[in-house]
């Protein structure tokens, strides 16, 4: 029986913590890990944290997931916290998601059908030592309806709102962050 299962969530998490923040851990492993955090808080019903780390999941580790059970999950989130606006802006994602990616299809990749991520323009709000701060930021870009999220990279907290496969989209995303006072660059 797992840690999860005998609703010891908050120990739970600190393992997946560990495993995830490991470098010698393999992705695959690490996405798993994100997965039980944001599990975890769901059971907690602390739904605003798990699509936290369910986004988090999608951006840092998308061709090691699920993306459609992932989109799912945040569905769930929404609604459950109430916000029936952006549990239907997850089931638009949901549907101009691929459907011939092998994440949403169960197909088992090959070289030649897994989804691409070179070419996408992430717009950055912050760079963090310290976990409270990105999350406080974080909670301010959510108020002013800014779609962002923490990821935990090199003992760094880089707080990011979306990945673009256009640079224009991008630049957009970066001004109306800019406009509400915020710092934000295109990598």
């Amino acid at each position: 029986m797992s840690l999860l299962e005998l609703g010891n969530t908050s120990r739970c998490r600190d393992n997946l913590l560990m495993v995830e923040s490991n470098d010698m851990s393999p992705k695959s492993i690490k996405a798993l890990s994100l997965r039980g955090i944001a599990k975890s808080y769901e059971a907690d019903k602390n739904y605003a944290r798990a699509e936290n780390f369910y986004n988090n999941l999608l951006v840092k580790y998308p061709n090691d997931c699920d993306q459609a059970e992932i989109m799912s999950s945040l569905i769930d989130c929404a609604k459950a916290r109430g916000n029936i606006k952006l549990a239907s802006h997850y089931q638009n994602e949901l549907k101009r998601m691929d459907s011939k990616s092998p994440y949403l299809t169960k197909k088992k990749p090959t070289k030649g059908n897994v989804p691409k991520l070179s070419g996408l323009h992430r717009v950055q709000v912050g760079v963090f030592s310290n976990r409270k701060r990105a999350l406080a930021l974080l909670e301010k870009l959510y108020r002013k309806k800014i779609k962002s999220v923490v990821i935990h990279k090199d003992g760094k907290y880089i707080l990011q709102a979306g990945s673009f496969s256009s640079i224009q989209r991008a630049n957009a995303q970066a001004t109306k962050i800019k406009r509400l006072g915020f710092d934000a660059i295109v990598k």
